[in-house]
C-alpha cells in the first residue's frame, strides 16, 4: 500500500528496504533505485545565492521553507556566524531541520 501511494503521490520508485532484517541483501533493491533516481537528469538549485551571508541563508531557509516570519538570533548564534565567517565557511551551503518549535537558533 504504501509503495502503490507513493507512486501515486509522484516518488521517483517505491521499494521496500528489509536491511535491518537481511542485512545487506535486503538494501539491495533499496540501492538500485537510488542508483536510478541519481541517473535521471535534475534542475536542482539552492534555494539562495551561496554568497549571501549565513544569517541570511538561515532566515532564507526558515521564510522560504517553514514559513516564519522572520529569526531571531541569539547572541551565541551571532557569535557563531562570526566564527564561522572567519574560518571561511560563509560560501557553504547551510542544511537546517526544524523542530516542533524554534524558538532561537543557536
Amino acid at each position: 500500500m504504501v509503495n502503490k501511494l507513493s507512486l501515486e503521490a509522484g516518488a521517483f520508485d517505491s521499494v521496500v528496504a528489509e536491511h535491518y532484517a537481511k542485512g545487506g541483501a535486503g538494501a539491495k533493491e533499496l540501492a538500485e533505485a537510488v542508483v536510478r533516481a541519481c541517473q535521471q537528469p535534475v534542475d536542482f538549485r539552492f534555494l539562495y545565492d551561496l554568497a549571501m551571508p549565513l544569517d541570511d541563508k538561515i532566515r532564507t531557509i526558515a521564510r522560504e521553507i517553514y514559513g516564519a516570519k522572520d529569526i531571531e538570533l541569539s547572541e551565541l548564534a551571532q557569535e557563531r556566524i562570526e566564527l564561522y565567517k572567519k574560518q571561511g565557511f560563509n560560501n557553504l551551503p547551510v542544511c537546517m531541520a526544524k523542530a516542533s518549535q524554534i524558538n532561537k537558533i543557536i
